[in-house]
Protein backbone atom coordinates (compact mmCIF):
# COMPACT_ATOMS: atom_id res chain seq x y z
CA UNK A 1 0.00 0.00 0.00
CA UNK A 2 3.01 2.27 0.80
CA UNK A 3 4.53 1.54 -2.15
CA UNK A 4 1.44 2.58 -4.31
CA UNK A 5 0.76 5.74 -2.53
CA UNK A 6 4.60 7.05 -3.11
CA UNK A 7 3.97 5.74 -6.74
CA UNK A 8 0.46 7.84 -7.75
CA UNK A 9 2.72 10.84 -5.29
CA UNK A 10 5.74 10.36 -8.25
CA UNK A 11 3.23 10.06 -10.80
CA UNK A 12 1.41 13.15 -10.42
CA UNK A 13 4.67 15.06 -9.54
CA UNK A 14 5.56 14.10 -13.33
CA UNK A 15 2.01 14.64 -14.55
CA UNK A 16 2.41 18.20 -13.07
CA UNK A 17 5.45 18.91 -14.60
CA UNK A 18 4.71 17.80 -18.24
CA UNK A 19 4.09 20.98 -20.56
CA UNK A 20 0.66 21.75 -20.77
CA UNK A 21 -1.44 22.28 -24.04
CA UNK A 22 -2.46 25.51 -23.58
CA UNK A 23 -1.99 29.05 -25.14
CA UNK A 24 0.54 30.98 -22.85
CA UNK A 25 -0.91 33.97 -20.81
CA UNK A 26 -4.87 32.49 -21.40
CA UNK A 27 -6.52 32.16 -17.84
CA UNK A 28 -8.88 29.03 -17.32
CA UNK A 29 -12.38 30.18 -16.84
CA UNK A 30 -13.92 28.91 -14.03
CA UNK A 31 -17.43 29.05 -12.65
CA UNK A 32 -18.38 30.18 -8.97
CA UNK A 33 -18.92 25.97 -8.26
CA UNK A 34 -15.22 25.52 -9.24
CA UNK A 35 -13.20 27.60 -7.90
CA UNK A 36 -15.40 26.35 -4.96
CA UNK A 37 -14.53 22.82 -5.48
CA UNK A 38 -10.61 23.79 -6.28
CA UNK A 39 -10.65 25.21 -2.69
CA UNK A 40 -12.15 22.54 -0.99
CA UNK A 41 -9.04 20.74 -1.99
CA UNK A 42 -7.02 22.68 -0.42
CA UNK A 43 -8.95 22.60 3.12
CA UNK A 44 -9.22 18.87 2.52
CA UNK A 45 -4.58 19.09 2.10
CA UNK A 46 -4.88 21.60 5.50
CA UNK A 47 -6.70 18.96 7.36
CA UNK A 48 -4.08 16.12 6.62
CA UNK A 49 -0.96 17.83 4.56
CA UNK A 50 0.38 13.93 4.20
CA UNK A 51 -1.92 13.30 1.94
CA UNK A 52 -1.30 13.47 -1.47
CA UNK A 53 -4.49 12.48 -3.42
CA UNK A 54 -4.89 10.47 -6.82
CA UNK A 55 -6.31 14.18 -8.75
CA UNK A 56 -8.02 11.66 -11.55
CA UNK A 57 -10.40 10.33 -8.50
CA UNK A 58 -10.21 13.46 -6.58
CA UNK A 59 -11.24 15.35 -9.68
CA UNK A 60 -14.10 12.43 -10.26
CA UNK A 61 -15.01 13.12 -6.31
CA UNK A 62 -15.42 16.51 -6.73
CA UNK A 63 -17.19 16.45 -10.10
CA UNK A 64 -14.38 18.47 -12.24
CA UNK A 65 -12.15 17.53 -14.65
CA UNK A 66 -8.91 16.30 -13.70
CA UNK A 67 -6.93 18.94 -16.27
CA UNK A 68 -9.01 21.83 -14.44
CA UNK A 69 -8.58 20.57 -11.10
CA UNK A 70 -4.56 20.61 -11.65
CA UNK A 71 -5.18 24.24 -13.65
CA UNK A 72 -7.35 25.63 -11.42
CA UNK A 73 -5.52 24.98 -8.30
CA UNK A 74 -2.67 26.65 -9.90
CA UNK A 75 -4.33 29.43 -10.89
CA UNK A 76 -5.99 30.08 -7.82
CA UNK A 77 -3.31 29.11 -5.03
CA UNK A 78 -0.23 30.33 -6.98
CA UNK A 79 1.23 26.37 -6.96
CA UNK A 80 0.95 22.82 -7.78
CA UNK A 81 -1.52 20.61 -5.66
CA UNK A 82 2.22 18.78 -4.91
CA UNK A 83 3.49 21.99 -4.36
CA UNK A 84 1.11 23.00 -1.72
CA UNK A 85 1.00 19.62 0.31
CA UNK A 86 4.31 19.84 0.24
CA UNK A 87 4.60 23.34 1.95
CA UNK A 88 1.59 22.57 4.42
CA UNK A 89 3.50 19.25 5.75
CA UNK A 90 6.88 21.33 6.02
CA UNK A 91 5.01 24.37 7.86
CA UNK A 92 3.04 21.89 10.06
CA UNK A 93 6.47 20.04 11.07
CA UNK A 94 7.98 23.21 12.02
CA UNK A 95 5.12 24.04 14.56
CA UNK A 96 5.77 20.68 15.81
CA UNK A 97 9.05 20.86 16.33
CA UNK A 98 8.84 24.48 17.81
CA UNK A 99 6.62 22.50 20.33
CA UNK A 100 8.83 19.94 21.22
CA UNK A 101 8.22 17.05 19.22
CA UNK A 102 10.69 14.46 18.36
CA UNK A 103 12.06 14.49 14.85
CA UNK A 104 11.35 10.84 14.30
CA UNK A 105 7.45 11.35 15.29
CA UNK A 106 7.56 14.93 13.44
CA UNK A 107 8.53 12.41 10.21
CA UNK A 108 5.67 10.11 10.98
CA UNK A 109 3.19 12.55 11.41
CA UNK A 110 4.12 14.59 7.87
CA UNK A 111 3.71 11.13 5.87
CA UNK A 112 7.26 9.98 5.91
CA UNK A 113 8.49 6.45 6.07
CA UNK A 114 11.75 7.12 6.69
CA UNK A 115 13.47 9.70 8.56
CA UNK A 116 16.74 10.53 6.33
CA UNK A 117 13.88 11.49 3.22
CA UNK A 118 12.02 13.77 5.88
CA UNK A 119 15.18 15.41 6.80
CA UNK A 120 16.40 15.88 3.18
CA UNK A 121 12.68 17.61 2.21
CA UNK A 122 12.90 19.34 5.43
CA UNK A 123 16.40 20.98 4.84
CA UNK A 124 15.91 21.41 1.22
CA UNK A 125 12.69 23.39 1.99
CA UNK A 126 13.89 25.51 4.74
CA UNK A 127 17.77 25.31 4.48
CA UNK A 128 18.00 24.25 7.89
CA UNK A 129 17.70 20.45 9.53
CA UNK A 130 15.02 19.49 11.58
CA UNK A 131 17.56 18.12 14.31
CA UNK A 132 18.51 21.65 14.31
CA UNK A 133 15.41 23.36 14.59
CA UNK A 134 14.51 21.19 17.22
CA UNK A 135 17.59 21.33 19.46
CA UNK A 136 17.32 25.48 18.83
CA UNK A 137 14.00 25.51 20.54
CA UNK A 138 13.82 23.00 23.06
CA UNK A 139 17.04 24.27 24.31
CA UNK A 140 16.07 28.26 24.09
CA UNK A 141 12.80 27.24 25.71
CA UNK A 142 14.58 25.36 28.77
CA UNK A 143 17.10 28.71 28.69
CA UNK A 144 14.17 30.54 28.87
CA UNK A 145 12.26 31.44 32.08
CA UNK A 146 8.39 31.31 32.03
CA UNK A 147 7.34 34.34 33.31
Amino acid sequence: MFFEAKTLELLSIISEQLPQQSVPGKRLTLTTRDSDKIREVFRLLEDDPSMLPNMSVLARQLGLNRDKLIKGFKQIHGQTITEASLALRMHRARELLHSGESVTRVADLAGYAYIGDFSAAYRKFFGTSPTHEHRKHTHQSVRDPIV
